[in-house]
């Protein structure tokens, strides 16, 4: 369900006319008190948010509820900070045209926010997303010999799984201060535990894909490691419950956020050593 929302979200484009948008908005509830659909979510991987927003029509018989005048704003509960959003016209896959608003800002991790529409300074609608609070990590202690080591995590705190991670190895190669990051991708992995999400890292088998992104062969011994982080994509929980609405108020649709947690730790220097690097790690 995820992969639906943000195959249909991902075309909308800041830009004044958008093409190859799906219309998947209802335009038709029989509710008096709710005039307005939305379809979006607050994003940390950009520095721009995007919302679809369309009146909707309390019966067949009716005109939709327009969109004229319309003010749009979200609020940080966390730190009070307030955003007014602008309109621009979208144009659907089937040629109509639709409205999204638009604003110019990154949300934070932990933070709770609300999406605020109304007229006159008077709400008539609104949804509410909190994004993903940052997990602690808690590393055990790296097992194995080389390129079969391996490192045990959890992340505590979180209940639903992480996306698209990534560990992130700041390296400088042989007779270099420059440093590089070299990324390796994990997927999807790991499991929920009652004291979080766990996870298994392959030390080893990074030290190769390292080695083979720096274009080193596997006897080099004198790389030196400076920071190790692990980089991945949250969702709030309005994606675990798509349907049920709880989150919106006078309002249909969907409205969610999606965080980006980077958290590093220190590897502990034998291991650092076994696997053939230099530590110069800053420790904590």
């Amino acid at each position: 369900m995820k992969r639906g929302i943000l195959s249909y979200l991902c075309c909308l484009v800041p830009l004044v006319l958008f093409q190859a948008c799906d219309n998947t908005i209802e335009p038709l509830v029989e509710s008096e008190s709710t005039n307005f659909a939305l379809h979006g979510y607050l994003d940390m991987r950009t520095d721009q948010q995007i919302v679809r927003l369309e009146g909707l029509r309390p019966n067949i018989l009716s005109e939709p509820v327009s969109l004229e005048g319309v003010e749009v704003s979200t609020i940080d509960h966390t730190d009070g900070t307030v955003v007014i959003w602008r309109d621009s016209i979208i144009t659907l896959d089937n040629g109509t045209l639709g409205t999204a608003f638009v604003a110019n800002f990154r949300p934070d991790l932990g933070h709770e926010y609300s999406f605020n529409v109304g007229r006159n300074g008077v709400t008539e609608g609104r949804a509410t997303t909190r994004v993903p609070a940052p997990p602690v990590v808690l590393p055990a202690t790296p097992v194995g010999e080389s390129e079969n080591m391996k490192q045990h995590l959890v992340l505590i705190g979180l209940k639903d799984q992480p996306t698209k991670v990534h560990m992130l190895y700041e390296v400088s190669p042989p007779n270099e201060t420059e440093r590089q990051v070299i990324s390796v991708a994990y997927g999807d992995p790991g499991f929920l535990s009652n004291a979080g999400w766990e996870l298994e890292i392959s030390l080893g088998i990074d030290r190769f894909i390292i080695l083979n992104a720096l274009g080193l062969d596997s006897v080099t011994q004198d790389i030196r490691l400076h920071n190790v982080e692990m980089r991945a994509t949250l969702f709030s929980e309005e994606w675990q419950t798509q349907g049920s609405e709880f989150n919106l108020e006078n309002a249909h649709g969907f409205f969610g956020s999606i965080g980006v947690f980077d958290g590093g730790w220190d590897i502990d220097s034998s291991a650092v050593r076994k696997l053939g690097f230099i530590d110069n790690q800053q420790r904590n």
